[in-house]
């Protein structure tokens, strides 16, 4: 696959989006419901990643935890950095800008 990024200082491409270890559980009068469980990826510019899963496997919960949409009793825990920014450390006005 062809990078188009800017090298790093160092020479080396930064990824736009680098998601690690994330993780999304959900609290049920049942008890705790893992619903993605350790996800990480790089994606660099230029890049195009699909998540392929069976019907109910995470994908969609997996792109509402980076983007920050899963609501209580969701609890999503891990690293999501956006062109170096902490993402999850955001609060929501930061999230619009």
């Amino acid at each position: 696959m062809k990078h188009l990024a800017t090298p790093a200082a160092n020479g080396n491409p930064q990824p736009i989006l680098a998601v690690r270890d994330l993780r999304t559980t959900f609290h049920t009068p049942r008890g705790r419901l893992p619903a993605v469980d350790g996800v990480s990826f790089d994606l660099f510019p230029g890049e195009v990643l699909g998540l392929v899963g069976e019907s109910g496997s995470g994908k969609s919960v997996t792109l509402r935890s980076i983007v920050r949409l899963i609501r209580p009793p969701g609890q999503v825990e891990g690293s999501v950095r956006w062109q170096d920014r902490d993402l999850m450390a955001l609060n929501v006005d930061e999230l619009r800008d």
